[in-house]
């Protein structure tokens, strides 16, 4: 590309410079005529080459292998950069699949408390539409989003809040809705989620973990034509260990955190309102990473409370600062293990690169 670029310039002031210049040009306005188009090529190049470093850059992407230990930031793609709570998260799903013209993409990550409890968990799902059957295919996602009587983005009992935007194949939908976790996994009204969920299952039957009875969660969806494809971030996590009172209830109908009963329990709903700040703040985010266009965007700014999200900030840099100082307490001890000569040099540096990674 540069190179092209480099010739066309080229070929340009050699024509500037002697076929279009008039021949009663003195050599003074001449020299001059050079030194300009010098000084452009050389602000050109140095132009390219700064959006070369920025923006045409290969994007690091994080290796998803199933049961690996993650941290930080999950690169995605180009477009979409996830940043996990600090902490180790394992990676329970890892899948790609292909069904004529589409393919799609799957990943879950679990944070585990106590040892054997899911503290939070999340998944990102990409669905590439691979330029073929573009029509037939929009008709798919209407299926899939619009007209599935199991879930989708539209309203719902068990949602309590759904903002969306809809204009021909374009959607963009948040959507914040409290699940009881025994029936998703072992006993869902959707008669496809046995095998969505039998790698869950799976996992939690060899790590003897286990989901919280009842969890909160959000969804956030994009798709728009000119960007082939649908993303898809999901985020569930237990309220109990985050803030909330005990559940007095964990069946998905008599839940506190069903907006036909949360009226009733003050403190439930103010947790529920910091939660549906956190995530409305995180769909503007999300947004803004796939690509939505200003008349895609939804209108989320009566749920963003300025507090909630500096409260979130100031809590996950204290993890942070605590999960840094759990490593460095952790680093010292396998160094005086392999002094000691309880560890060969291969051990120590194997435990140290784990840690480290």
């Amino acid at each position: 590309m540069m190179k092209k670029l480099l010739a066309i310039l080229v070929l340009g002031y050699r024509i500037s410079c002697i076929k279009l210049v008039p021949r009663e040009i003195n050599s003074d306005k001449l020299i001059e005529m050079k030194f300009f188009f010098i000084n452009f090529v050389l602000v050109f190049v140095l132009l390219i080459t700064s959006l070369e470093a920025d923006v045409f850059k290969q994007v690091k992407k994080t290796k998803i292998n199933k049961g690996n230990i993650v941290s930080g930031q999950i690169v995605w793609d180009k477009k979409l950069q996830i940043d996990l709570d600090p902490g180790e998260w394992e990676i329970v799903e890892n899948d790609v699949w292909t069904v004529n013209a589409i393919t799609g993409r799957y990943a879950g990550f679990a944070q585990i408390i106590n040892g054997d409890a899911v503290d939070k968990y999340v998944s990102i799902e990409n669905v590439y539409l691979n330029g073929k059957w573009i029509d037939y295919l929009h008709q798919y996602l209407e299926e899939i989003f619009f007209k599935n009587k199991y879930d989708g983005c539209y309203e719902r009992p068990e949602y309590y809040l759904l903002k969306r935007y809809k204009n021909g194949a374009a959607f963009n939908c948040f959507l914040v809705s409290h699940m009881e976790s025994e029936r998703e996994i072992y006993a869902s009204d959707d008669p496809h989620a046995q095998w969505k969920t039998a790698i869950v299952r799976k996992w939690m039957r060899d790590k003897n973990y286990k989901f919280p009875s009842l969890m909160l969660g959000s969804q956030h969806l994009f798709y728009a034509p000119q960007i082939g494809r649908v993303y898809i971030y999901t985020e569930i996590i237990n309220p109990e260990t985050h803030g909330a009172p005990k559940n007095k209830f964990t069946t998905e109908e008599q839940s506190e955190y069903h907006r036909a009963n949360i009226d009733q329990y003050p403190k439930k709903k103010k947790f529920m309102e910091s939660f549906i700040s956190q995530q409305a703040y995180m769909h503007q985010k999300f947004e803004g990473m796939v690509g939505a266009k200003p008349r895609h965007k939804l209108d989320l700014v009566q749920y963003i409370n300025e507090k909630d999200i500096k409260k979130v900030i100031k809590n996950k840099k204290s993890k942070l600062i605590n999960n840094n100082d759990n490593v460095s307490k952790q680093l010292k001890d396998l160094n005086e293990m392999y002094k000691s000569g309880a560890l060969t040099k291969e051990q120590f540096e194997k435990a140290k690169n784990k840690l480290l990674d």
